[in-house]
């Protein structure tokens, strides 16, 4: 089975002071993420995709993907404590 990884569980500090981490930002009228996500969808090599964040934004998370992505192949888990960390959370999965 062939699946990507999205690592999305930074905070974005070096973005600056903002009310939402990076991968949700707008841009084009649409959350960062949803790009992300969206260059995925049009592979028909990836089968899956897991997409990890923050454990307390993956509620807002999958409220986006079904608004804007509303795929049966996009998994939301909870990042680590730490970049090594959220890839292993993503292989564990």
């Amino acid at each position: 089975m062939n699946f990507a990884g999205i690592l999305a569980g930074g905070s974005g500090t070096r973005m600056g002071k903002t009310d939402l981490p990076k991968q949700f930002l707008s841009l084009g009228g649409r959350p960062i993420i949803v790009h992300t996500i969206e260059q995925f969808l049009i592979s028909p090599l990836i089968e899956r995709i897991v997409v990890a964040v923050p454990e307390n934004w993956i509620s807002y998370t999958k409220d986006i993907v079904e608004k804007y992505c509303d795929n049966e192949r996009i998994d939301i888990i909870a990042g680590g404590s730490d970049r090594n960390g959220t890839i292993m959370n993503i292989c564990r999965h």
